[in-house]
């Protein structure tokens, strides 16, 4: 009776000679060297980088066009004659760059600041009437630099918010177009 027990027993244990209900070892769980690792489980820790999609392209974009924002007053030299126009364009860039490249890293997530990228695109193609710098001499370099900047972002960043959103909704499940 002892020796069918004992098999019985043997049956249940999985094969790597684990007995039943004991924990993994965790060296088990690793894949082969040269394995492709699997997805990550829900709820745990994605990598830092993604794969690249539109959305991280256009988010891309928004760096570099918010960086040239900082940087063109004193590559064009109007910094010292301009600086109202300069310290709007310096902090408007460094909130363009940073939201952006927070968004090139993580395409998948945060949409709203793409939004706030965005806003701050309508914020640079505004600032030259809001801020008054059309009464006074403007130089082309810097109205330029706040009209196409502030285009270029506006329409990038809310193209990224926009794909976002809707490869959010096909990941879901949800429709995309209207059923009428």
């Amino acid at each position: 009776m002892a020796a069918a027990n004992e098999r019985r027993v043997r049956q249940e244990q999985p094969m790597d000679g684990r007995r039943r209900g004991e924990p993994n070892d965790p060296r088990q769980l690793e894949p082969p060297v040269g394995a492709i690792a699997p997805p990550p489980s829900p709820g745990s820790r994605l990598p830092l980088v993604g794969p690249l999609t539109l959305s991280a392209v256009l988010s891309g974009c928004a760096v570099l066009a918010g960086t040239w924002v900082v940087f063109a007053p004193h590559l064009l030299q109007y910094a010292s004659e301009k600086p109202v126009a300069t310290w709007n364009q310096t902090l408007t860039g460094f909130i363009i760059a940073g939201t952006s490249l927070i968004r090139y890293f993580r395409p998948r997530h945060l949409p709203a600041l793409s939004g706030i990228a965005a806003a701050a695109g309508l914020w640079l193609l505004a600032s030259p009437v809001l801020l008054g710098h059309l009464d006074r001499p403007v130089s082309a370099p810097a109205l330029y630099t706040d009209v196409g900047a502030g285009l270029l972002v506006a329409l990038v960043s809310s193209g990224s918010a926009m794909r976002t959103l809707r490869d959010g909704r096909r990941r879901r499940g949800v429709a995309t177009t209207a059923r009428h």
